[in-house]
Order: C-alpha cells, then structure tokens, then sequence
C-alpha cells in the first residue's frame, strides 16, 4: 500500500510532465502523441486510485466510474470529428456528428487544427479552464477602453469633454464594478443568488449617478443613456465570451 501511495504521489509531477510533452508532439507525429497520451491516461488512472484509496472508497468501483467518463469523452470527440472531418469518415450517419454548421466551409488543414484542440479540450477540460483562467483579466482589461469609447459615442457633442475623460470614468466606474463583484462574492453564503439582483441594481444605479454628477443630465436623460449603455455593452460582453472561449479552446 505504501509503494502505492508513494507512486501515486508523483503522480501530479509526472501528469504534468506528459501534459507538457503532448502539447509539444507535432501533428506530424501522431505515433509519439498517441504513446504520450497513454502514459497521461495511465497517470490520470493512478490519481483516481489515490483519490478513491483516500477517501475510503473502492478501487474498482473508481476504476469503473473513470472508464465510463473516458469512454463518453471518446464519444463525444469522435462525434465532433465525424461531424467537423467528413472526408475522414465517410461510413459515418450524419446523426451521428455534432452540429458544426458554418464551419464545414473552412480549409481542411484549419479544420483538422479545430478538431485537434478541441479535441484536446474535451479530454482535458481543466487545460481549457486554466486557459480561461489567464486570458479572463485581459480581457475585461480590454474592454476598458472600449466602454470609455461607448461614452464617447454618448456624448459625441458635447466640447471640452475627450476620451481620455471618458477612459477615467470608464476605469473608475469598472473599479467599482470589481470592488462590488468582490463583496457580494464574500456575502454569497448569506445571499445566495440574490447578489445577482443586488449587483444588477446597484451597479445601474451607481451608473445612473455617475451620469448626473459628472456629465450633468437631467433624471430622464441619464436613465435614458443607462439604458443604452447597458443594452450597447452586453453585446460588447456576449462578443468578449465568445472571444474567451475561443481563446480557451484554441490556447488550452
């Protein structure tokens, strides 16, 4: 049991390690990518055994309930290549594939690219998730500059006020955004999902007045331009999600 657990606790080095390799095996290799793929597939069983051995539970059953993960993951990738593949499958059903209508116009070299990383995703969802993870604050960073912009837009009439003022407001107003994310986050134990309404109220409302004291609007027309705002930037941020994932999914 010890020599167990002790090869079980390298285990995290030496996924590590094959994870690292297998993102540098080129396509051009598929023989070395497959043979790494089966030691990051043996270490993946290892840490299941640890995990299920520490927490008292059955070694086969852990074995059993992993093969079934593995085996809807090998389904749903070979599912997502038929569909994005056809000419690599021709005896595949067409029901058989997912839904990748718009993408089967691509060149087959960027195809093949697709498959291969979302591929990757979809048998590591955690590298997808640590992608997400270091592209997120850049970016909301980003779209900084772009909300300064939509003030701009806003207030395209008005002399003596420039994009460098709007870009302060744009920063500061973002400032509170986080600063507000960050307390209802502490507060979720006690509010559960009414910190989604209280984030939506009171992040308009700052708004609101952020309008009437720095820009000077009247109560109708800085309700007004909150309206706009809003409807204007979550479109900006449903583009900024799609930016994200793509860039999960292309740099996973």
């Amino acid at each position: 049991m010890r020599g167990f657990m002790d090869g079980a606790g390298s285990g995290s080095e030496e996924l590590a390690e094959a994870d690292r390799a297998l993102a540098e095996a080129q396509v051009d290799n598929p023989e070395a990518a497959a043979a790494i793929g089966q030691v990051r597939a043996q270490l993946n069983q290892v840490e299941a055994d640890q995990d299920a051995a520490e927490n008292g539970e059955d070694v086969e059953d852990s074995r059993t309930r992993e093969q079934r993960r593995q085996e809807g993951r090998d389904a749903m990738e070979l599912s997502m290549r038929q569909s994005l593949l056809p000419e690599d499958y021709p005896d595949a059903e067409p029901t058989e594939g997912m839904d990748v209508s718009g993408l089967d116009g691509l060149p087959y070299p960027v195809r093949v690219y697709l498959a291969e990383r979302i591929g990757h995703v979809i048998q590591e969802p955690e590298s997808w998730r640590r992608s997400v993870a270091e592209w997120t604050p850049r970016i909301i960073f980003a779209l900084v500059p772009i909300y300064a912009l939509l003030l701009a837009l806003m207030h395209f009439w008005r002399r003596g006020i420039f994009y460098y003022d709007h870009l302060v407001v744009s920063l500061h107003f973002h400032s509170f955004l986080f600063l507000l994310m960050t307390t209802l986050v502490l507060l979720s134990p006690l509010i559960g999902a009414g910190g989604i309404l209280v984030f939506f109220v009171w992040s308009n409302f700052y708004l609101y007045k952020l309008h009437r004291k720095i820009y000077g609007h009247g109560r109708f027309f800085a309700l007004m331009r909150v309206v706009v705002i809003d409807i204007l930037y979550f479109v900006v941020l449903l583009f900024a999600m799609l930016i994200l994932f793509a860039m999960g999914v292309l740099l996973a």
